[in-house]
């Protein structure tokens, strides 16, 4: 598996120098990338110390206190096995979006275009079997997102605006609704569970829409059972 960071690489750094340690966060082109820790990483670091729970909150609670987490060498063959690392800087997005779609009339989105950016840099540090110049093997890059969410970095790569789709292109014009909120945690929840309707039942918590809806159903229920009734 190849892991791709953009400049915030903190990924990248780890499974080249097995040092887990946060910089500060800058903005990119691949914005959903832009991260100083990743979340949920502690779970993979759980089966790297051999799910050993005690030295995952130690190391944790290391991390949390002072910022940097560092695993030994063996730890860091052993995750080396299982992943590879590169970085995608602002350049390399760009010129990897233009390429692809001058050469296949492809056009990727930024996030992608760093996972493509950092295959293809490491594709002299893949096996044979997922060398993307073998002829007989597939690599696979999982795009994750559409480039029309992105017009600007995809224009400056490649001259011209993405085209939108026709459900996104739609929501331009469409009403824009919202609710401003205090900054309250019951309060948030209580608007929750007064708007969405729980079909579980075990919140009671409904507005006279959610009433007035239930009583339709059961007078047509009634109804029906009347007239099966009268047959």
């Amino acid at each position: 598996l190849v892991v791709a960071t953009n400049a915030n690489d903190i990924l990248n750094r780890f499974f080249t120098s097995g040092v887990y340690d946060k910089y500060p966060v800058v903005q990119t082109f691949s914005p959903s990338m832009d991260i100083g820790i990743s979340s949920n990483f502690e779970r993979y670091l759980f089966y790297l110390f051999g799910e050993d729970s005690k030295k995952l909150s130690a190391m944790m609670e290391e991390f949390n206190r002072t910022g940097r987490l560092e695993v030994d060498q063996a730890q860091l063959a052993k995750a080396k096995q299982d992943f590879l690392a590169a970085c995608c800087t602002e350049q390399d997005t760009i010129e990897t979006i233009a390429t692809y779609h001058k050469s296949y009339g492809y056009t990727l989105d930024p996030h992608t275009a760093c996972g493509v950016s950092a295959v293809l840099s490491l594709k002299d540090q893949l096996p044979d079997s997922a060398n993307p110049a073998n002829k007989n093997h597939t690599m696979v890059v999982l795009a994750t997102a559409h480039p029309a969410k992105f017009s600007m970095a995809v224009a400056k790569a490649t001259g011209t605006p993405p085209n939108v789709p026709q459900g996104l292109a739609a929501l331009k014009d469409s009403e824009v609704r919202f609710q401003v909120m205090p900054a309250s945690t019951p309060a948030i929840k209580n608007y929750i569970e007064v708007t969405i309707p729980d079909p579980t039942g075990s919140r009671n918590v409904y507005t006279l829409k959610h009433f007035m809806s239930g009583t339709v159903a059961i007078g047509a229920a009634f109804a029906l059972g009347y007239v099966m009734g009268r047959r």
